[in-house]
């Protein structure tokens, strides 16, 4: 695949994660996230944002595990 990585995190946060793969997906976007320096309030907007487009959601105690 010739797309980069940070363009497939931005589409993977576009879509929401995959069924099957929430917690993986939510761990990888927050990981790559916090590489590219994103302060940690914005990545949690972020975050909730994902996991708003994720179907279904991950419930906020899951995303506090990740977080």
């Amino acid at each position: 695949s010739s797309r980069t990585y940070g363009a497939e995190m931005w589409e993977l946060f576009n879509q929401g994660a995959r069924k099957g793969n929430r917690n993986n997906d939510t761990n990888r976007i927050l990981h790559y996230w916090r590489k590219i320096g994103i302060d940690n309030n914005s990545c949690m907007d972020l975050l909730r944002t994902f996991n708003n487009r994720t179907s279904p959601p991950l419930p906020d105690d899951e995303l506090a595990t990740i977080w």
